[in-house]
């Protein structure tokens, strides 16, 4: 297996990827009617693919409303749940969204995951009610996306907004990212706790360090005896 997930703006031909990806998961492995799932909204949005190894391995859909975008319809094979792939497509988005030119984002996601979006800097949106949807307890989630140095806009020159999604500017939004599995962000975790424990202890060492006093003298020298 490779080390890198690769994550881009799904083409037309790749649709009948995203849509196997959530047929699989959602409709098999969920249990979400067929019509529910794929809801008459696929056209007017974006579907952003991951793969690994050229293996679809996830995917996700954003809409855009007004002044804020939304994501949906997120998921990632069962072999690389334990993976940061879900993690690269919420980054992925966010910054896609960013230099488009949204400021919020919004998303549902089941209660237990709660916890793990808050770690990412999202939050309750707390003006809309927890709703059920097919037997599940979904939570309004909120997030304020980056600030990007160049993003479209009304002035944006029209050779730029014809150029291909996600590429824009100089710097792509999609690409390659490294795969990391959650054994190993466990240890680079316990890793950075650690050093973060030796340097709170030696800066502690540090504090309690007193210069001497200023009236302090070197011991006298031993004077030679005298008759």
């Amino acid at each position: 297996m490779t080390d890198f997930v690769d994550i881009k703006a799904a083409s037309l031909e790749e649709l009948d990827e995203v849509k196997a990806l959530r047929e699989q998961i959602f409709v098999k492995e969920e249990g979400v009617p067929y019509d529910a799932e794929f809801d008459g909204n696929e056209l007017g949005a974006v579907h952003l693919l991951a793969r690994v190894d050229g293996e679809p391995v996830g995917t996700m859909r954003i809409r855009g409303f007004g002044d804020f975008v939304k994501f949906e319809r997120a998921c990632v094979i069962q072999k690389f749940r334990k993976t940061n792939v879900a993690s690269l497509l919420m980054d992925t988005a966010a910054k896609y969204c960013a230099v488009m030119g949204y400021r919020k984002a919004s998303w549902l996601c089941e209660e237990a995951l709660v916890s793990r979006w808050q770690k990412m800097g999202a939050y309750v949106n707390k003006e809309i009610k927890p709703s059920v949807q097919h037997g599940v307890k979904l939570i309004t989630m909120r997030y304020d996306l980056p600030e990007v140095k160049q993003k479209i806009n009304i002035n944006t020159n029209p050779e730029i907004l014809n150029k291909k999604a996600g590429y824009w500017f100089d710097e792509p939004i999609f690409g390659r990212f490294e795969l990391v599995t959650k054994a190993q962000k466990q240890r680079f975790e316990a890793l950075s706790r650690r050093v973060k424990l030796l340097k709170n202890r030696n800066e502690k060492q540090v504090d309690d360090w007193h210069p001497p006093l200023k009236d302090w003298r070197p011991p006298l020298k031993a004077q030679p005896k005298t008759r």
